[in-house]
């Protein structure tokens, strides 16, 4: 089964909601985390016109076993 995570909204600060950070972890992170222990492996993130951020904070999942 494949999962989408929407992270294309923004702050006000032109930072992606995505990457807003919860004990330090960005909340995009945490949730691959649980899609992982949840064994849903394959992953598509959605980003806004410059994804660069999200992206380089998700890298390409091979740390986590997934695959983005």
């Amino acid at each position: 089964m494949k999962v989408v995570i929407l992270a294309a909204e923004e702050q006000e600060a032109g930072r992606p909601k995505a990457l807003i950070r919860l004990c330090g972890i960005p909340l995009a992170r945490r949730l691959l985390h649980t899609l992982r222990a949840a064994d849903l492996r394959d992953v598509i993130v959605v980003t806004g016109p410059d994804g660069r951020a999200v992206r380089e904070a998700l890298g390409d999942g091979a740390d986590l076993g997934m695959r983005l």
